[in-house]
């Protein structure tokens, strides 16, 4: 089915004109070379795991997790869901563990949504981020990563079954979950 590597090259010239959109750890100078492993990576995998900041992305690779990238921040864009979907239909979001990081897997949904792509979330039980959790205890880290649940129940956990249903605020913080569910 033709070159491999010709293929590699392909998809790696369509991230270098998309403006450098999604961040991979570089530990070279020969920013091909580094692009090539980590698209090799995300299609042995078969899924990418999307975490927030390039220091959670070097973590990851350093504990031998290739198939990881970085968002600027909190923002997963239209654009980055349409690049990753060259490469793999299933993302597993990995953001902080702070208001903003479930405000960022809110904001996805939509997006990962549109490109027809699976979602799911690795929510991390030690430190406020995935470098954090790394360098807390990566062995916890990887255990985390076996246990990623459905982006839906995620949901359901963390804006449905953690309110106190007897209180005016629990409640409307319950029906959190019904635009979401409306994009589905």
């Amino acid at each position: 089915e033709g070159d491999p590597l010709a293929s590699i090259q392909s998809e790696i010239n369509v991230i270098e004109k998309s403006g450098g959109t999604l961040l991979i750890p570089s530990f070279s100078l020969d920013r091909t070379q580094e692009l090539m492993h980590v698209i090799m990576h995300l299609k042995k995998e078969g899924k990418v795991i999307i975490v927030e900041g390039e220091f959670d992305a070097i973590s990851l690779f350093s504990i031998g997790i290739k198939n990881a990238v970085a968002v600027k921040g909190t923002a997963l864009t239209q654009n980055q869901a349409s690049l990753l979907s060259r490469f793999t239909k299933n993302i597993a979001l990995c953001f902080d563990k702070d208001s903003a990081g479930l405000e960022a897997t809110k904001r996805s949904l939509p997006i990962l949504e549109k490109q027809g792509l699976t979602a799911t979330v690795i929510e991390i039980q030690e430190g406020k981020d995935a470098d954090e959790a790394i360098k807390d205890s990566p062995g916890l880290f990887k255990k985390t990563l076996k246990k990623e649940i459905s982006i839906y129940d995620y949901f359901f956990d963390k804006l449905v079954a953690s309110e106190d249903k007897k209180t005016i605020e629990g409640k409307r913080k319950s029906l959190e979950i019904l635009p979401i569910i409306m994009q589905i």
